[in-house]
């Protein structure tokens, strides 16, 4: 079994759970395990964003839009960040004795609360912070272990059925239509967990 991704928002017995599967039938796991790994990556690419917590931090740069605030790529922020740096003479300057910032680590948002902004030098990737984002598989949302187990099982239907995501079959005089899409409720859900601004 090759097994789980890293990025997996669901186990494999969860799984089963929401499809109402016997936890103990083992012989279809290779596959469910595929299927999750699928729909954890799909659900990273309709939201532009990662989920499960990285083993260390990660440096973001950022150009500077002349505001006084800056979403993370990722969140909800797991680590106050306690430095902003700025690039000064071809190395990392901190501003930590001279700025004051506020962090909302549930939306990933860093904002400045003395006046400074995030300016626009026209240098590319002129700022840079570092953090630690996400959440640990356990803790990950409710709904989203639930929309990435609906979408799981979508791609386990379209592998029972022999159609692998395909839209249409034509035999002859006769064709199958097949509906891959995804159910509203599920697009809601993934839709909530994208950056709204």
């Amino acid at each position: 079994m090759a097994g789980l991704n890293a990025n997996a928002l669901i186990t494999v017995a969860e799984y089963k759970v929401l499809a109402v599967i016997k936890v103990s039938e083992t012989e279809g796991d290779a596959n469910i395990e595929q299927f999750i790994n699928y729909a954890s990556k799909y659900i990273e690419n309709f939201t532009g964003r990662k989920f499960i917590a990285p083993a260390a931090a990660i440096d973001e740069y950022f150009d500077g839009d002349d505001t006084v605030l800056f979403n993370t790529k990722y969140w909800p922020l797991t680590t106050d960040i306690d430095a902003i740096y700025f690039l000064s003479d071809n190395y990392w300057a901190t501003e930590l004795t001279n700025i004051n910032f506020s962090q909302n680590s549930d939306l990933g948002e860093l904002q400045f609360t003395d006046g400074n902004r995030f300016a626009e030098t026209g240098i590319p990737n002129y700022w840079k912070i570092s953090y630690k984002y996400g959440y640990e598989q356990k803790n990950v949302p409710d709904d989203l272990k639930l929309a990435c187990a609906s979408i799981a099982a979508i791609r386990r239907t379209q592998y029972n059925s022999k159609t692998h995501g395909v839209s249409s079959r034509a035999i002859g005089d006769q064709s199958t239509a097949y509906n891959a899409n995804l159910n509203s409720w599920i697009i809601d859900i993934l839709r909530d967990y994208k950056r709204r601004h």
